[in-house]
């Protein structure tokens, strides 16, 4: 084993995830790296595979968040009975857009796009407080957990 082959081992140990001197500033993507080392090594295909999860769960958090603002009882009247169909056209051309691409086939765009991810449940998890009969609070809970993993996410 090459000293470079057996320093990316080590560095990429779940236990190396933790804030030992805080060399690490970015914990949520290195434990999602330290995994997909833990599983398969240096075989790409396992790091563009989870890309490409947080990629399609973006995209299905800006179907909801679009979907649920054009429901909003000052869109409702005007897009309410066209929302699904709006929201699926604006997330499967966010999704595709060739300006995307880099985030499914740059390994470490991962950081990028985790964050965009955690940035969207956090919008998406609020908007119920824009309701008119929202509850005093709703969402406001719900929304503090995406963006701690986003603070995990960058520095």
């Amino acid at each position: 084993m090459t000293t470079s082959s057996a320093r990316a081992r080590n560095s990429f140990a779940p236990w190396a995830a933790t804030w030992e001197g805080l060399e690490n500033q970015r914990p949520v993507v290195f434990l999602s790296l330290s995994l997909n080392y833990a599983l398969g090594a240096f075989d790409v295909r396992g790091y563009h595979v989870v890309n490409l999860l947080v990629h399609l769960v973006a995209g299905l958090t800006l179907f909801g968040i679009v979907r649920r603002t054009l429901c909003l009882p000052l869109l409702a009247c005007k897009y309410g009975t066209r929302a699904n169909v709006l929201a699926f056209a604006i997330a499967l051309l966010w999704l595709v857009h060739p300006l995307q691409t880099q985030a499914v086939t740059y390994t470490i765009q991962r950081c990028e796009s985790m964050m965009g991810m955690f940035y969207l449940l956090a919008l998406y998890a609020l908007l119920p407080r824009l309701a008119v009969a929202a509850p005093r609070g709703s969402g406001i809970s719900e929304a503090w957990l995406p963006v701690g993993w986003g603070w995990g996410v960058r520095r």
